[in-house]
């Protein structure tokens, strides 16, 4: 089993050994096969049956699962020496090519079904991801399609908006003395009652503006007051990639001022009715690609941003953001969570959770071989396995007193099984060769040691 598999369900509590080592099994298992079916991934049949049994049954608590990844995101958290960046985020998890699993509900468009998934990442300020602090799975109820004038007569606390509170919450639950956190939301996240609940020292939020709320003692609205006067500064932003739209950096205008927000006539019930003052900053991409739609960021920070290298760092933090959606995109895209053909919305969410893990690895590794390739990457491989990706990288084995290489040399071998062509002007490997990668070396290994196997019992048969 995988150094890092034992180490990161250290803590798992499931009321029984035989489930605590299985799913430890299984997270080793899939995470070396993660584009894998239970099929490929789980070698025999015993396996096989073992994880079907593992995910129906009653008595595994997806929610103790997440529990002891979250223990080791914090004993990381507590590695660290800067801000702790959270980036939030919702996505949907769509089975709409499943129409016999039960226990789903409806998604965004007509027709659709599944469950929706809210994650709190964790992040150093250079942005490799510490692993999750909080994830919310749920399923909307049929009944309440369409029925948007009985969701406004709801408390904000029984909303799905109230997601966003959910994650500062966990993360004030848990914060200790000293630690500094800034949670970071899209366009979303930007409701009057995030804004204005109340927060510890230590606990901010940066939150990209979507309402041009009124504000206090000045005519016009946020996004105009922002804007009056000249630039305080230029920067480059990084873009990240989406569906139709390629990485880039932005060459942007910055603004910031002190201002203080109005609250809304109609806030929900349960929101703080009070002004609350932000500081915020205006992002304006100046000469945006040809066909590219121009940045326009209106951030909103709870902490003071009294000088033009500040409102840059918050943008900085802000670009930060895009990894939660990246995080997504490899458990529904990498670890292909959609695909699953289990037949139940309860055994869908322990497979999910299960999941989850394997994802922030694949993420976290992608990350940290660019932020600290010369790591070793002892922890990451088992001998056997470097030793193995290295001899089909260089068509000869290593040496005998070959000491564990670093972690940017593995993680560029495992890309290059995965597609990566690791020329010179090409980019750092993605997240996506990666899981490719390693599934390839999962084979190779799997080979190796089949071969080893057939060489020993004919050398017993020759003896």
């Amino acid at each position: 089993m995988q150094n890092w598999v034992e180490s990161e369900l250290a803590g798992v509590d499931l009321g029984d050994k035989r489930r605590e080592a299985r799913v430890r099994k299984l997270v080793d298992q899939l995470s070396q096969m993660p584009e894998g079916t239970f099929n490929q991934a789980c070698p025999t049949p015993p396996d096989r049956k073992a994880a079907y049994r593992f995910f129906a049954n009653k008595a595994v608590d997806p929610e103790a699962i997440g529990e002891a990844h979250r223990q080791s995101t914090w004993r990381r958290i507590e590695r660290q020496t800067g801000r702790v960046l959270v980036a939030q985020d919702t996505s949907s998890v769509d089975y709409s090519r499943h129409p016999r699993a039960q226990g789903l509900g409806p998604l965004e468009t007509p027709g659709s079904q599944g469950y929706l998934i809210h994650s709190g990442l964790a992040l150093s300020e250079q942005g490799e991801p510490l692993g999750l602090l909080h994830q919310q799975v749920w399923v909307r109820e049929e009944a309440t399609r369409g029925q948007s004038e009985a969701r406004r007569k709801r408390p904000w606390s029984e909303k799905e908006s109230h997601k966003w509170q959910t994650t500062v919450e966990k993360v004030q639950a848990h914060r200790r003395e000293g630690q500094t956190f800034v949670i970071i939301g899209d366009r979303e996240s930007d409701v009057y009652g995030l804004l204005a609940s109340p927060r510890p020292e230590g606990v901010e939020l940066l939150v990209r503006s979507a309402q041009n709320r009124k504000v206090q003692a000045e005519a016009g609205l946020l996004h105009q007051a922002l804007r009056k006067g000249p630039a305080a500064g230029q920067v480059r932003v990084e873009v990240g990639r989406a569906q139709e739209r390629p990485a880039r950096q932005a060459f942007c205008e910055v603004r910031f001022r002190k201002i203080t927000l109005l609250p809304p006539r109609h806030a929900d019930a349960g929101v703080p009715k009070v002004p609350v003052t932000v500081w915020a900053v205006a992002i304006d991409e100046l000469h945006p690609p040809k066909g590219e739609t121009a940045l326009r960021w209106v951030l909103l920070a709870t902490w003071p941003i009294e000088r033009v290298e500040a409102a840059i760092e918050a943008a900085g933090f802000y670009s930060r953001r895009w990894l939660v959606e990246r995080y997504h995109f490899v458990l529904k895209s990498g670890c292909r969570i959609e695909a699953s053909q289990l037949q139940e919305g309860k055994r869908l969410h322990r497979l999910e959770t299960v999941y989850s893990i394997i994802a922030w690895r694949l993420l976290a590794l992608t990350y940290q071989a660019r932020l600290h390739p010369q790591q070793s990457a002892e922890g990451l491989l088992e001998r056997q396995e470097w030793q193995v990706v290295y001899a089909q990288q260089h068509q000869a084995l290593p040496p005998k007193d070959m000491a564990p290489p670093s972690l940017g040399e593995v993680v560029q071998w495992i890309a290059n099984l995965g597609g990566h062509w690791g020329r010179k002007g090409d980019a750092p490997p993605g997240v996506k060769v990666l899981w490719r990668g390693l599934t390839k070396l999962s084979g190779l290994v799997e080979g190796f040691l089949l071969a080893v196997s057939l060489l020993q019992a004919q050398d017993v048969g020759n003896g």
